[in-house]
C-alpha cells in the first residue's frame, strides 16, 4: 500500500530490501519493518535507479557513496548522470523502434486493403503519406 504514494510502478521494492540496498532499517520488537519519511524517500530513489534499468550493484554502490558524505558528491554526480545518459540512449533507439513498427503497421494495412505485401512494396516514393515517409526514411 505505501508505494501508491511513491509514484513507481514497480513492485521491487521487497527484493531490493533484500540485498541491503536500503541505508538505515529498523525492526519492530515483533520483526517488522519500520519506515520513516527518509526511508521512503530512500524507497523511492532506489525504485527510480531500478526502472531506469541500473543493476542492483551499482545502486549499492551510489548508497554507499552517498552515505559516506560530501566528499563523494562528484562520484555519485557520475553515476547519476551515466544512468541519464543510458536512458537517453534507450529512448532513442526506442524512437527509432517505434518508427519502424508505425511504418510496418502502415506497410501491412495497405497490404491487407489490397491483398498484397507488393503494392506497399511497389509503390512510389511520395505516395506514402508524409508521416510514412519520414518513418520509413529514418
Amino acid at each position: 500500500m505505501l508505494r501508491q504514494g511513491w509514484g513507481c510502478r514497480h513492485p521491487r521494492s521487497a527484493s531490493t530490501r533484500r540485498t541491503g540496498s536500503y541505508p538505515n532499517q529498523w525492526r519492530s520488537s515483533d520483526g517488522r519493518r519500520l519506515f520513516d519519511e527518509d526511508n521512503l524517500e530512500w524507497m523511492r530513489f532506489v525504485e527510480w535507479l531500478k526502472v531506469s534499468g541500473m543493476p542492483i550493484r551499482e545502486i549499492r554502490e551510489h548508497v554507499r557513496l552517498y552515505m559516506a558524505g560530501d566528499s563523494t558528491i562528484e562520484e555519485c554526480r557520475r553515476i547519476v548522470c551515466e544512468r541519464r545518459d543510458a536512458i537517453d540512449r534507450q529512448l532513442n533507439e526506442l524512437e527509432l523502434a517505434r518508427d519502424f513498427i508505425e511504418y510496418k503497421c502502415w506497410f501491412h494495412d495497405v497490404a491487407r486493403e489490397s491483398g498484397t505485401c507488393d503494392t506497399p512494396r511497389t509503390m512510389p516514393y511520395d505516395e506514402p503519406p508524409d508521416d510514412i515517409r519520414h518513418r520509413e526514411a529514418r
